[in-house]
């Protein structure tokens, strides 16, 4: 989980200079300078490595500023969340979902986007796992917005009883939090991350358990 992402700014003293000469210079706007900054050093560091005296450093600015723009660490750990969420494209990938033609191929859109949206967000999630046992009122926001994607996952089941295509004796609730399990951070991460499964295995072996629990066995 400590190794540099290529795809992301180096945490470097190099990097953190590259970082506040863009925030102060090249046409970042002040928040998304912090929010940078606070993913970058927060996935390298950790939730308890990384105050928002660091953020700010690494953004070029001061303490005063990070905290006048999210009042607290809490505060701007749920809103890099919701930065991540736009910058990842979460919701042009939730837009497929939405746009399936059947209840099956929503379930497995729900797959897909797991299996592509994970990967991107695997490092952050680990430190928001930390933040959400290390800070009680974090974990209730949290909580709230897990609550909104699980309601997401069971419109998503709900849709298949009411196309007939949920198996017999399964109750959407039982099939929700089948769905919630399986799309969660840690199956992909003791699959992917500790057995070394390719995204593609992963995802084909995820969308087979889903399709033979929750499918009847003409669909399944």
């Amino acid at each position: 989980m400590s190794r540099q992402d290529p795809g992301r700014p180096d945490t470097t003293p190099n990097g953190n200079a590259d970082l506040t000469q863009r925030a102060t210079g090249g046409g970042l706007d002040t928040r998304t300078a912090i929010l940078r900054s606070a993913r970058t050093l927060l996935e390298q560091h950790g939730y308890h490595g990384v105050g928002l005296a660091e953020v700010a450093r690494a953004a070029g600015l001061s303490r005063q500023t990070v905290y006048l723009h999210f009042g607290s660490k809490r505060g701007l750990l749920l809103a890099l969340v919701d930065w991540v969420d736009q910058v990842e494209g979460l919701e042009e990938l939730l837009a497929v979902a939405r746009s399936a033609p059947s209840a099956v191929a929503a379930l497995d859109a729900l797959v897909h986007l797991t299996a592509v949206y994970t990967p991107r967000i695997y490092k952050l999630a680990a430190v928001l796992e930390v933040a959400r046992r290390s800070d009680p009122d974090f974990d209730a926001a949290w909580q709230d917005r897990m609550a909104h994607r699980r309601r997401n996952m069971g419109a998503v089941v709900k849709w298949l009883a009411d196309a007939g295509d949920l198996a017999d004796g399964m109750s959407v609730k039982s099939g929700t939090d089948i769905v919630w399990t399986m799309l969660s951070v840690h199956v992909f991460e003791a699959l992917v991350v500790d057995r070394g499964w390719s995204t593609e295995r992963y995802q084909a072996f995820v969308e087979d358990v889903l399709h033979h629990r929750l499918l009847p066995p003409d669909l399944g």
